[in-house]
């Protein structure tokens, strides 16, 4: 049995950051749907990397960060509306375009398709009622050539 036994199985403890609220440019570094093993949740996955960031809690620039989106759950509506939001702005398909093989298609290979794609996003925080933080994503499409940006 070689020292390295069981190595298949372990994880890395690495966490990406979440994104605070502030106004961010960023790409993306996959796109993937992940079962967790501790609640047999799925979660829609998107890492990006921070391109530009502004706000006075924004991440900085350099960081790498992960927008994770619950399936099912209490509002499993939400969680579509906000992937096809997501999808929209970075692919700049048409809401009719976007169904369930478009999204198998999309998160195929970690996303690849979609790697190092830029992407605007908007994080706004607010308070909830048990006392935690909820952060809504809004995405937006990249800025055309020589367009200045907004924030």
């Amino acid at each position: 049995m070689s020292i390295f036994s069981g190595i298949g199985e372990m994880t890395t403890d690495n966490k990406s950051a979440y994104l605070t609220a502030g106004e961010y440019a960023a790409t993306i570094v996959a796109v993937r749907l992940v079962n967790s093993k501790k609640s047999s949740d799925d979660f829609f996955v998107v890492e990006l990397t921070v391109t530009e960031a502004r706000g006075e809690n924004a991440q900085p620039v350099g960081t790498e960060a992960a927008w994770v989106c619950k399936m099912g759950g209490q509002h499993p509506e939400s969680a579509l509306r906000d992937i096809n939001g997501f999808l929209r702005a970075v692919t700049g398909a048409a809401d009719a375009d976007i169904d369930a093989q478009f999204v198998e298609d999309v998160i195929k290979d970690d996303g690849l398709a979609l790697v190092d794609m830029p992407v605007r996003v908007t994080v706004t925080e607010k308070p909830t009622k048990r006392g935690g933080v909820f952060s809504k994503h809004t995405f937006r499409a990249p800025l055309a050539a020589g367009e200045q940006v907004p924030f």
